[in-house]
């Protein structure tokens, strides 16, 4: 039961047309948490704090007997600004830390915007930012030198770490790392809290009762990706949806993505660098497909932000309309159509537009958005081409 896929065997679960089942979208608040606290940790030597009362080291007052440094004033720096990453960043802006500085493939303009975040090279954001956090996904502890962070700790080159992914785990106790007062390690609990186990095992338990009866895995709440289907994902970036698609639909199936950012290669997946909204990028999707219909047409496309939101709310209606008119296009009977907009007023339209196209029409907040935060997306299910809806509605009358 994890999000997480690195212990398993993908491959040959793949030779043996095996579906695998996970649970992502459900630990972005615990792990959020979870990171903030091992900041705190670190930054004020919390664990040489316990440590000191426990062995008897706890003595008379001295001014700067285990001072640590606090986070007013800091500079924090986020290498992966995803969802986790961007809730992590919004809890400790509220220690008072003046700026946000994160490094990534693609620029996060919405969390930019939300967190008044600076994209900067990885060299510039390791140079000035005060506290630096990282977010893995697949790779998790592997992705970190522990042999060099060892060294640096040693040296002060880094002044503390809180590590709650390592290689391996469980971590062996005589690992130099545990050794070190200045590093502190959980034994992998950033989902440890009882909503967000409980949200796991909701989905794990969809995982089983659909595998059991030879269904697609239910990634999400819709159903919305068939095995052996036809994805086609705008504004792909960084392509955490595209692999998404990809394990989805398997290897009968087909994954198209386009983005004007460039998306690193995804095994199984055909990858478009381009504007979706022109019709030379559409030409080549439609050259890709091969006439095959397409079970989902997903649009994450987000506008290029002004600051005024009733103009960035018409542009967001914009894309929502111009990959509607594809989707029209190119959807097979039944299929799905998802795309993200920011309310503003306006979508109440598409809306009814979109319930003339689909059966059932729903919107959808992500849980991992904040309060404040206008972004929402449609889902809207099992598409009737207007001939087809028209000749039902004369039938029933």
């Amino acid at each position: 039961m994890s999000v997480g896929y690195d212990h398993v065997d993908t491959a040959a679960l793949k030779v043996r047309d095996i579906p695998l089942g996970y649970t992502p979208d459900v630990l972005t608040e615990a792990t959020a948490d979870t990171t903030a606290l091992l900041v705190l940790v670190a930054a004020r030597r919390i664990r040489e704090a316990i440590h000191a009362v426990e062995q008897g080291a706890w003595g008379t007052w001295s001014p700067t007997w285990m001072c640590g440094h606090q986070l007013t004033g800091k500079t924090l720096g986020v290498v992966g600004l995803g969802r986790i990453g961007e809730a992590t960043a919004h809890r400790l802006k509220a220690f008072g830390m003046s700026e946000v500085l994160y490094w990534g493939r693609s620029r996060r303009y919405q969390a930019e915007e939300r967190l008044g975040a600076k994209h900067v090279s990885l060299e510039e954001l390791l140079a000035v930012s005060d506290v630096v956090i990282v977010f893995v996904n697949t790779a998790r502890g592997g992705i970190v030198d522990q042999e060099g962070l060892v060294r640096a700790l040693q040296e002060k080159e880094i002044a503390a770490a809180g590590l709650d992914v390592t290689t391996p785990e469980p971590l062996p106790i005589d690992s130099p790392l545990l050794k070190l007062s200045n590093c502190t390690v959980f034994p992998h609990i950033g989902s440890a809290t009882y909503e967000a186990r409980e949200s796991m095992a909701r989905v794990c338990v969809d995982n089983v009762l659909a595998g059991i009866q030879y269904e697609p895995l239910p990634y999400e709440k819709y159903k919305v990706i068939p095995r052996g289907g036809v994805v086609i994902d705008c504004g792909a970036a960084p392509g955490g949806w595209t692999q998404v698609a990809v394990a989805r639909v398997q290897k009968k199936g087909l994954v198209i993505a386009v983005d004007l950012l460039p998306v690193d290669p995804i095994e199984g997946a055909s990858i478009l660098k381009g504007d979706f909204m022109t019709g030379t990028v559409q030409a080549h999707v439609r050259k890709l497909l091969e006439e095959r219909p397409v079970d989902l047409v997903c649009s994450d496309m987000a506008p290029n932000f002004t600051g005024n939101h009733m103009a960035d709310h018409a542009r967001s209606m914009e894309l929502c309309e111009s990959a509607l008119e594809f989707a029209q296009t190119v959807l097979a009977p039944g299929g799905c159509f998802v795309a993200k907009f920011l309310m503003g007023g306006t979508e109440v339209e598409f809306k009814l537009k979109l319930q003339t196209l689909f059966t059932k029409v729903k919107q959808e907040k992500p849980d991992a958005s904040r309060k404040q935060s206008t972004e929402s997306f449609f889902v809207a299910l099992n598409y009737c081409p207007p001939t087809e809806k028209s000749t039902t509605a004369e039938a029933d009358t």
